[in-house]
């Protein structure tokens, strides 16, 4: 798959990759300093896009991501997921992108003025569309890749297939991952090179079956691995070199030393171990697990269908205890669970396990800290904090603090949709509220009959109508209000207008 820069475009040659993490997280933004907003132009009357439908995509888009976790797991066994050598995620942001239907705006969070505006390729408002740091994505129905470096404007386009998926990688905050829901070729870029790669083209596949949401990305952003369902092997990327080298087995998890893959042969299966060249290192069989968690220490952290955690290394295996049900239990009479699928979260020390009653944390020891009634029910990838399980708009549930280990909150009728990197800041859907009152609802003096958000511990009413983004930290959530879209700092201050029409929002750091 080539990666043509556009005719005409001002490009810049890509910096080289240094030893060390290709992402420096730069300097966190400076606590926002709102102002009043500013006069609002007459709002555009030549295309109304259907906007309550755009924010019900995305509120469902967001909820099931839970349930697209647990469908890896049937394509692989277990998953690994971190973004930086250290496991942390970097949330740094400083401004705010906001993308009409041809124009790309970058806006001051604090006055809500425009610093830059860039003209978009393409409808932006109908593409598919993220930013990681500096950079903004788009991709049109028919698969037409912008990269647009929001600090000079310059352009580098590739190509995907139609009717495919953009993905951020949950891995890496510098890859974005395409492909279909039905499988096929993975397309790869490489933000911090603007590199647009085809799998199937580097690794020499006629006919892949490939699943984007099955994908990993070791902590350094290096190397790709993803399974294809043709010839059972995985695929490991080396992303600065294009080149792809082949392993047995359907991919585990990848970190920045290792790369484990899995040959299952029934209630049996052999974990291989092998250094990112390929060369194997070891292996060793356990009971098919069906939840897997690779830890900063090389181990691998399974629970098998019959609750037993074990830790394994290229060296062996052992027992370290069952996944309880604490509720069933009493006194000396121990109910182990049944767990069905699980997820990585916590950067890479928690393992989030589900069975059909209950959802259970382990620690990268393998060693259960918390459980609780019912199945997750807001996203959950590797840099979940914070994360809701149970309930739905007709139902109780719980936010748990995967950290400190306890339920932070209890909710009747309200359901997480976009969330914060850490999930600890939430827009919430639904006409519920807190199970009695506890903790009090903090509303914004100006909110009147506003929007909710939980906010760390607490459940928050600010002015607006629905929350559309929520900045990687936390600190700020985008709201439509009215025909207009504002950004309301959640520590308190007036909102500040974007927009005088509703827009697609993400948020840079540049």
């Amino acid at each position: 798959m080539s990666d043509p820069s556009s005719p005409g475009s001002e490009l810049p040659p890509p910096t080289g990759r240094s030893g060390e993490s290709r992402r420096s997280g730069g300097s966190k933004r400076q606590p926002m300093r709102p102002k009043a907003p500013r006069a609002s132009q007459a709002p555009r009357q030549d295309r109304v896009p259907n906007y309550a439908l755009r924010r019900i995509g995305v509120a469902a888009a967001a909820v099931a991501v839970v349930v697209v976790s647990i469908v890896v797991l049937t394509r692989a066994i277990g998953r690994d997921e971190g973004r930086s050598s250290t496991g942390d995620v970097d949330d740094a942001w400083s401004h705010v992108v906001v993308l009409t239907d041809s124009e790309i705006s970058v806006v001051d969070p604090g006055s809500g003025e425009v610093v830059d505006t860039f003209t978009g390729g393409s409808s932006l408002l109908d593409d598919q569309s993220l930013v990681s740091g500096s950079m903004l994505v788009t991709m049109t129905d028919f698969g037409r890749i912008t990269i647009t470096d929001l600090t000079d404007g310059s352009v580098r386009r590739g190509q995907a297939g139609t009717d495919e998926t953009l993905l951020r990688s949950p891995d890496h905050e510098d890859v974005a991952l395409i492909g279909a829901g039905v499988g096929g070729d993975l397309t790869v870029i490489d933000l911090s090179e603007r590199i647009v790669l085809s799998v199937a083209e580097v690794a020499g596949l006629d006919s892949p079956l490939m699943f984007a949401d099955a994908a990993r990305v070791n902590p350094s952003g290096t190397h790709l691995a993803v399974s294809d369902g043709r010839t059972f092997q995985t695929i490991v990327v080396d992303l600065a070199e294009s080149s792809a080298t082949p392993l047995a087995g359907q991919i585990v998890s990848i970190n920045d030393e290792l790369v484990v893959t899995a040959q299952r042969a029934g209630a049996t299966t052999e974990l291989e171990f092998h250094d990112l060249t390929g060369e194997r290192l070891g292996s060793v069989d356990v009971p098919t697990p069906v939840a897997t968690m690779l830890t900063e220490d090389g181990e691998v952290v399974t629970v098998d269908p019959t609750g037993v955690i074990r830790v394994a290394d290229d060296g062996g295996v052992k027992e370290v205890g069952t996944v309880t049900d604490t509720e069933r239990s009493e006194g000396d009479e121990v109910v182990v669970a049944t767990p069905t699928a699980g997820v990585v979260a916590g950067n890479r020390t928690r393992l989030v396990v589900i069975d059909d009653r209950r959802t259970y944390v382990i620690d990268d020891r393998g060693e259960q800290l918390l459980d609780v009634a019912d199945a997750p029910a807001s996203p959950v990838t590797s840099s979940t904090r914070c994360l809701q399980a149970g309930g739905g708009f007709g139902s109780t549930s719980t936010y748990l603090d995967l950290d400190r280990v306890k339920v932070v909150g209890e909710f009747d009728g309200l359901v997480a949709s976009l969330t914060s990197v850490d999930g600890c800041t939430a827009g919430m859907l639904g006409s519920g509220g807190l199970v009695d009152g506890e903790p009090t609802v903090r509303h914004d003096d100006d909110a009147g009959t506003g929007t909710l958000v939980w906010v760390g511990d607490e459940l928050l009413e600010v002015t607006g109508d629905s929350v559309v983004a929520v900045s990687p930290d936390g600190a700020a959530v985008a709201v439509t209000s009215g025909p207009s879209t504002l950004l309301v700092d959640v520590g308190g201050g007036d909102p500040v207008e974007l927009a005088n029409e509703l827009v697609v929002v993400h948020f840079a750091q540049r």
